[in-house]
């Protein structure tokens, strides 16, 4: 990475995308008061290039430096004077040369347990699935992660969906989850919890975990579903049915020993006086933007607070309304996460001016 004072630049280097040579040549023009982080070692073996500048790295930036934090660490001012750039590379290729550099066969490999795998095992290897998730875990997680985990991922696979021969999945797209007669087999089921086991295996049990966008699925495939991830200590299983059907969302409450949470599309606060009265869920998901505003959801969180059921809180708007959440956050007791959509979106703190940057 390097940032350039007398050329007035900043060079992000990606992984993989010859981006070493680039810095080499450029490294040739900086000045004494430049950026240039250090490029590692050299390895004639495979390393082409003359690679013999030694950087001059500064506390707090790396050669993979992320764009967030080095927008961050610079400052406004500099970062919308300075001209940024990066180097990309068609995702297939990238992916290929990830492969033929992991399976190399030198001794100084740190991946030598990839050495004689295909290129699909070697990208489906517990090994690469960590280091995804880790760099995951480290930018976007920061206190809860929550991922997109449904029926569309698995059915297109054979075996793992029971459905009506002539069920057209466009067409049907607005039908709720009793009436589309989607089943889970048990191998669409062993399928699905492998991505949690996945997840888990990279970022470990420390960071809390919850899941959302499960598909259409009736009240049984749920709680089916349900019990098989109780092994990976879920933070919560969101949305599985609609929020209005009371009576199913307890059934599937009390038949697993996962916490339940919807409300996200639920307006003003008697809708959800009916779900925790009824211990329908575990937990209560306004989004303070389409609930009813901040005093609504204040209201709407001290309901549940009273009768011991925690709230989260669905987001997915602009800087106004992130910060509209906080306020709210910070003044309900049983609080437990707010939702952030844009948190490596580099362009959505412009949004908005006038305030201490980053927001989050």
């Amino acid at each position: 990475m390097i940032i350039s004072h007398r050329h007035k630049f900043i060079y992000l280097k990606a992984r993989k995308v010859a981006g070493t040579s680039v810095e080499v040549a450029l490294a040739q023009h900086c000045g004494d008061g430049d950026i240039v982080t250090p490029i590692g070692a050299f390895n004639p073996k495979w390393d082409q290039d003359k690679y013999d500048h030694p950087g001059r790295i500064r506390r707090g930036y790396g050669r993979h430096s992320p764009l967030i934090s080095v927008r961050r660490r610079v400052g406004r001012t500099l970062w919308h004077t300075y001209f940024k750039f990066a180097v990309v590379r068609n995702p297939w290729d990238l992916v290929v040369s990830q492969y033929h550099w992991a399976t190399r066969r030198d001794e100084g490999n740190r991946y030598k347990g990839a050495v004689g795998r295909s290129l699909k095992g070697f990208w489906t290897t517990p090994l690469r699935i960590r280091q995804n998730f880790r760099a995951l875990g480290r930018s976007i997680a920061r206190s809860f992660l929550k991922m997109d985990v449904g029926i569309g991922l698995i059915r297109h696979e054979k075996g793992t969906l029971t459905l009506p021969g002539n069920y057209d999945w466009r067409q049907n797209r607005q039908t709720e989850h009793p009436f589309t007669r989607i089943q889970l087999t048990q191998k669409g089921i062993e399928r699905m919890a492998e991505y949690f086991a996945r997840v888990r295996e990279a970022i470990g049990y420390e960071i809390p975990l919850a899941s959302d966008h499960f598909g259409h699925i009736g009240v049984n495939s749920c709680i089916r579903l349900g019990r098989a991830l109780e092994r990976y200590q879920l933070a919560w299983l969101e949305d599985m049915i609609p929020w209005k059907y009371t009576a199913m969302w307890r059934e599937i409450t009390q038949a697993i020993d996962v916490p339940t949470l919807t409300g996200e599309d639920i307006y003003l606060k008697e809708e959800f006086a009916k779900l925790v009265d009824a211990r329908a869920v575990d937990m209560i998901h306004p989004d303070l933007a389409t609930a009813g505003g901040i005093l609504e959801t204040k209201k709407i969180g001290d309901y549940a607070e009273e009768r011991g059921v925690p709230m989260a809180m669905h987001f997915a708007g602009s800087p106004i309304s992130f910060l509209a959440n906080v306020h709210c956050a910070a003044a309900t007791q049983n609080f437990v996460a707010l939702e952030h959509h844009s948190v490596d979106v580099p362009w959505w703190e412009d949004l908005v001016t006038g305030a201490d940057k980053p927001l989050a």
